[in-house]
């Protein structure tokens, strides 16, 4: 799949200060963290949206650094503090660091698991 930048920065222009040279790695990464491009269960329409959003997850935590997410801010005399990844076995804490992640996390949830499986039962004659 190839990488739309200008459809790109036109959907998230908030992105304008990160190079194309970054966002090309970005892309590179989301196209192997995601699968997305060989996945034959998400339609081809989808698929773009996807890696946008997972895009734009990993834009926004390298503009933002390596904190989690917003616990808790004090607008007098400003401090903030941030959680850390809990490491409950899923990769939720990780998207949910930013709304582009959440939102991806949460479309993807019917493709996350596998097929359905239905335990057969013997019939006696």
């Amino acid at each position: 799949m190839e990488f739309d930048i200008e459809k790109f920065r036109a959907i998230y222009p908030q992105f304008s200060t990160i190079s194309d040279e970054a966002l090309e790695f970005m892309w590179e990464n989301a196209l192997f963290l995601s699968g997305i491009a060989e996945d034959s269960r998400i339609p081809v329409d989808r698929k773009e949206n996807l890696l946008f959003m997972l895009v734009c997850h990993l834009a926004t935590l390298s503009l933002r650094g390596t904190a989690g997410a917003l616990a808790s801010a004090t607008e007098g005399s400003v401090s903030a503090s941030f959680t850390t990844l809990q490491g409950k076995g899923d990769d939720a804490d990780w998207y949910n660091l930013t709304s582009c992640g959440s939102v991806y996390w949460q479309t993807i949830k019917k493709y996350r698991f596998g097929g359905l499986w239905f335990k057969g039962r013997k019939t006696i004659p």
